[in-house]
């Protein structure tokens, strides 16, 4: 009669590894270019950049950042040098609304792709995100 309680499953299991996602949407193929690292930073912010970059040769980008440190050190237009991408800086404050990545990431968060995941390795849950954002995913923001 009553539903069972499902038990919560922490969101962060430092035991079983730790691993940082980058992710860009680009707007011409819906599609979500994700990258997954040891730890970020300007570097690995460029590197998927450069990569968003590559799969647009043809176009300027004008990629919308938030003022994550990453984002904004002095380091990231110089290692973008060169490649016909503009960065733009949101407002500084409760402006992620605006930025369509940021939807990418609260679905992770809601489906089951994240809630309430007990992912017996870091590889595996970075196979089910994979999948969900190159399969699974509403190609459309």
């Amino acid at each position: 009669m009553y539903a069972e309680k499902v038990p919560k499953v922490e969101a962060k299991q430092n035991v079983r590894g730790v691993f940082e996602m980058l992710c860009a949407y680009d707007i011409h193929t819906h599609e979500v270019v994700h990258e997954f690292y040891d730890h970020k930073s300007h570097v690995e912010v460029a590197n998927i950049l450069t990569k968003l970059k590559q799969r647009n040769k043809h176009y300027r980008l004008y990629v919308m950042l938030d003022c994550w440190s990453a984002h904004i050190t002095k380091e990231l237009p110089e290692l973008l040098n060169g490649q016909a991408i503009e960065l733009v800086y949101l407002p500084t404050t409760n402006a992620s609304w605006m930025n369509d990545v940021e939807r990418v990431f609260a679905d992770i968060e809601k489906n089951d792709v994240l809630a309430n995941s007990n992912s017996p390795t870091t590889e595996h849950l970075q196979e089910r995100i994979s999948n969900y954002l190159e399969v699974e995913y509403p190609k459309k923001i």
